[in-house]
């Protein structure tokens, strides 16, 4: 930084009125994208065009072009909908659109653009983690949009209904996917102070425009003020409970004979009959509870009692339970995979008849979500492999099952994930299996892990999934279908109960029977995750401490010990001690990710790798899952993601990247300075200036986008603009040596060579040791014809770095020319080849001065070099001529074949293949290749010495 800059260690602000910080003003946007393909959006204050995306807000200055593609927007002064046609500009102003070529069609009218006043960039590192902390803090959860509304002034509540109908009354449907009722929706919402609920629409729109950062900001602001404004206590009351009605089936006996029986799946049933019955389970009376067992277990009599116990009886304050222990199977019919559970009396020859079909089941889930108001589901099954001759699909029941919950008030879960078998065994209290027995510890009050008297929905998932995946060594492990409500009280465990045998297996289970007789595909043990599992059962004192030192240490990634510690304290700690903890590692990961853009900053005085990148988008995709929602660590995880698909050379994918780095946190300049390298490197030199100048303008006093505009414009034929940007960067670095002398390349390829001396010279004051300066110096002194003074910084640059290869390279080719020292020439290019076999120059060099002298040798080398640049055409002619002159003209015909692949059209490929036709005795084949050279040949010249050729062949 120019030294000159140093202000005294005060703090300085622009104070506006109120003495608050100056910042960006609000705007009212005049535009709103709806659908865009192939149109570059260019702000009024960048350069940098980007892909036009849906939800891309318009203000004044900005210019939506278009070249083989259209989009549609909305002009809030207008209150239109208008199409940007094919080749065609418009710029927003503040009173009209301004076309500047192409034209404008499909105008309509629209009812507005429902779009807040908000800065013209969104203020990333603003809008990061506190709404999460929010979350936490915040009072008790308000209720249901109806339960908020309710409390609104009578006169409000008359407002709010007549503009809800009016909303209500006009099609969803847009040319935005129904993003603009949405966010009319949201406004009038937000109108009313009901911030929750306009910001359930802000999300769903957040959904369908991932890219558009103002969107998610103002879901961020909605969400945080909704999490404060809630009440500390006395929510509104809940609707009134009304009773629980469940069936419960377990089989263990079958009629056919070809299906396996099972030994515990009966008793898994009776006990869950009994524990429901108690004070512990919810005391649902006898005759809410329809139990079937074994040979009462039909086809029949579980579909009669779902549709007269369940759907016939549940009403709409009712919940209902379904609970299955039996086994299950896939089977394909006409090419389609279905599920079935297996009743006693289904057959195998036909399970579509006798069994009970999963799309039944979720057909009467489906119908029945809307009509009850809660609905849960237990399948103690899993694929039988094989019963009978029946072959079941790769993918298990739970495929099918899955797809019941489909409603925010369904909730269950599967014994088992896909391809995995239910385990039974008299190791579980008995006799049970493996999942029905803890559900069963689950709801008898084991659960409730931090002693609140209640085992919540989320505690029974969790403790049901671990403790299964536990006990079967990770061979089975339980998945939830449908929505977890976190407070969803499913037991009290300070209650009477009932009366469990203990776990008697450690991790050696034995195994009575499989609900899916085929024991594949288990998976293997999860080490990490059964360590959490037994952590959390620790005491919370410990866990803090050893969760402390696993940042301490750096073991910060999610497959390592802090997110190990932390998942187990999330299971003993209330939400907001949770949430301070969690702060802590995000914290840890955002310095590590932070780091990463640290050392970005110094560009090419310190050049980074890829895994670095890597690293750095591992932190801040870590970071993540600590804060939801932050556009923040969103747009630096996908600028380091970009940063390594430059490297991997996948150009397209880091523009994309680099382009949601820009547009989710737009100030940043690092961003726009990556999009620019992804551009350079692609030789797209005008937009790479572009975004390097938009990452000057965005950091005033970074030296890096200088250096890369620098690139940028000595590419494109500007060497004196390169030279400005160079000395505008060093004046801002003046101690970086890359600057000086990247300078001195541009001076020399200029051809002034006493500028790229001085630079040089300058660069090696700063960084002595620095061997590509001097290399670069001894190439100027070779181009001046001084060839002891270039050899000598040949030397001293290899000295320096041994494995420089341009250097070598360099010296070799120095020597080359020089009486006497051909042979050191060829011991530097073998010398390179050896360190890497790959580099090009000197192999090329190498074969090329070896030609002079052994052809042989010569063709060897290029024959290499073919290995590694197939499509090195100059080269393939260069061993086609080398074989021939070797007598092997095959070999040659060959190559030139071969090289004809790759320019079918070149007359002087057909042309030298006519000489080797021609030194072969094929005359037929040597005047049909010069007349295609003759075909091919532009000059007259080029064509006459042909015909020459071809009339000397005798037909």
């Amino acid at each position: 930084m120019p030294q000159a800059a140093w202000i005294p260690l005060t703090c300085v602000f622009l104070l506006l009125p109120g003495g608050l910080p100056a910042q960006d003003a609000l705007e009212t946007p005049l535009g709103l994208v709806l659908s865009a393909s192939n149109v570059s959006l260019r702000r009024a204050d960048s350069e940098t065009a980007l892909n036009a995306r849906p939800g891309d807000v318009l203000f004044a200055g900005d210019a939506l072009r278009s070249e083989a593609g259209e989009a549609v927007f909305l002009f809030c002064p207008e209150k239109t909908a208008q199409k940007l046609a094919a080749s065609a500009e418009v710029t927003f102003d503040a009173k009209q659109l301004r076309v500047r070529a192409g034209s404008l069609t499909e105008k309509r009218s629209v009812a507005g653009c429902f779009l807040p006043a908000m800065p013209r960039h969104t203020q990333a590192a603003q809008e990061h983690a506190g709404a999460e902390l929010a979350r936490a803090f915040g009072g008790a959860d308000a209720g249901s949009f109806e339960s908020r509304a309710a409390q609104l002034p009578a006169a409000q509540q008359a407002a709010l209904n007549e503009q809800l109908k009016k909303l209500d009354a006009v099609p969803a449907a847009d040319a935005a996917g129904g993003m603009v009722s949405r966010l009319e929706r949201a406004a009038v919402l937000e109108s009313f102070n009901l911030k929750a609920d306009a910001a359930a629409e802000m999300r769903k729109v957040t959904e369908q425009w991932p890219d558009a950062a103002w969107a998610r900001s103002r879901l961020f602001v909605l969400e945080e003020q909704a999490a404060k404004n809630r009440p500390s206590s006395g929510a509104p009351a809940a609707l009134p409970e009304g009773q629980t009605y469940a069936v419960l089936v377990g089989i263990s006996e079958f009629q056919d004979q070809d299906i396996p029986q099972l030994k515990f799946a009966h008793a898994d049933a009776g006990e869950m009959a009994k524990l429901l019955g108690t004070p512990r389970g919810g005391g649902i009376p006898a005759e809410n509870i329809v139990l079937l067992t074994n040979q009462a277990a039909t086809r029949s009599a579980i579909m009669s009692a779902i549709e007269t116990h369940l759907r016939g009886r549940a009403g709409k304050n009712d919940t209902v339970l379904l609970f299955v222990a039996s086994h299950g199977t896939v089977i394909t019919v006409n090419g389609k995979a279905k599920g079935y559970v297996v009743a006693h009396d289904s057959s195998v020859q036909d399970l579509g008849t006798t069994g009970i079909a999963m799309d039944t089941l979720r057909s009467w889930f489906e119908e029945e979500a809307g009509n009850v108001r809660r609905l849960y589901i237990y399948l103690d099954v899993c694929r039988a492999g094989k019963i009978g001759q029946i072959a079941a699909a790769p993918k298990s029941i739970n495929s099918a099952a899955e797809k019941t919950a489909g409603e925010d008030n369904v909730f269950g879960m599967l014994a088992a994930q896909q391809g995995q078998v239910a385990i039974e065994s008299v190791n579980y209290g008995g006799g049970h299996g493996a999942f029905s027995y803890f559900l069963l510890r689950a709801l008898n009050g084991d659960a409730d892990l931090n002693n609140d008297g209640n085992v919540t929905m989320n505690e029974l998932a969790d403790y049901v999934k671990e403790k299964v995946d536990e006990s079967t060594n990770s061979r089975q492990i339980p998945k939830e279908i449908g929505d977890i409500d976190e407070k969803q009280v499913m037991a009290h465990s300070k209650r009477p109960g009932i009366e469990l045998g203990a776990y008697t297996g450690g991790q050696q289970v034995a195994l009575a029977a499989s609900r899916g007789l085929d024991a594949g595909g288990s998976e293997p043990a999860q080490p990490g995750l059964l360590r959490a599992v037994r952590l959390k059962y620790e005491s919370i004192a410990d866990l803090l401490d050893q969760f402390d030192g696993a940042i301490q240490k750096g073991e910060i990634l999610p497959d390592e010990s802090a997110f190990t510690y932390l998942r187990a304290l999330r299971a003993r700690m209330q939400e907001r001690d949770y949430i301070l903890q969690a702060e802590k590692l995000r914290t840890a990961l955002e310095d590590k990710g932070q780091q990463v853009l640290v050392r970005y900053l110094a560009g090419e005085q310190r050049p980074q790798s890829r895994d670095e990148f890597l690293a750095g988008q591992k932190y801040y995709e870590a970071a993540a899952l600590l804060a939801r929602d932050s556009v923040f660590l969103e747009s630096r995880k996908d600028f380091c993601e970009g940063r390594v698909a430059i490297f991997d050379k996948n150009y397209p994918a880091a523009a994309t990247l680099l382009e949601r780095a820009v547009r989710l946190d737009p100030e940043r300049a690092y961003a726009y300075n990556a999009l620019g390298i992804a551009y350079l490197e692609r030789a797209d030199y005008d937009r790479a200036s572009s975004a390097f100048r938009d990452a000057a303008k965005r950091a005033p006093y970074w030296a890096y986008p200088l250096h890369n505009l620098a690139l940028a414009l000595a590419e494109k034929g500007d060497s004196e603009g390169a030279i400005r940007a160079y000395q505008r960067a060093i004046q801002l670095a003046p101690k970086y040596a890359y600057l000086r002398y990247n300078l001195g390349l541009v001076y020399q390829r200029t051809n002034r060579h006493r500028e790229a001396e001085e630079a040089y010279r300058e660069a090696l004051a700063i960084a002595p040791n620095d061997a590509q300066t001097l290399n670069a110096l001894g190439s100027l002194k070779a181009s001046e014809g001084k060839a002891g003074e270039a050899e000598r910084l040949y030397r001293e640059a290899l000295d320096k770095k041994a494995d420089l290869l341009e250097a070598r390279h360099n010296w070799a080719v120095l020597l080359w020319d020089r009486p006497g020292r051909a042979a050191e020439a060829i011991s530097l290019w073998r010398e390179n080849l050896a360190r890497t076999p790959d580099y090009v120059p000197s192999r090329l060099s190498l074969a090329r001065h070896l030609a002079t002298s052994d052809k042989a040798a010569a063709a060897t080398e290029y024959a290499e070099l073919l290995r590694i640049r197939p499509d090195y055409v100059a080269a393939r002619l260069a061993l086609a001529d080398l074989d021939a002159a070797l007598g092997r003209t095959s070999d040659a015909l060959d190559q030139l074949r071969e090289a004809l692949t790759r320019q079918p059209r070149s007359p002087d490929i057909y042309e030298r293949m006519g000489d080797a036709e021609r030194a072969s005795a094929r005359p037929a084949e040597a005047r049909e290749a010069y007349a295609k050279a003759i075909e091919y040949a532009s000059e007259k010249a080029e064509r006459k010495r042909i015909v020459g050729k071809m009339n000397l062949v005798k037909p």
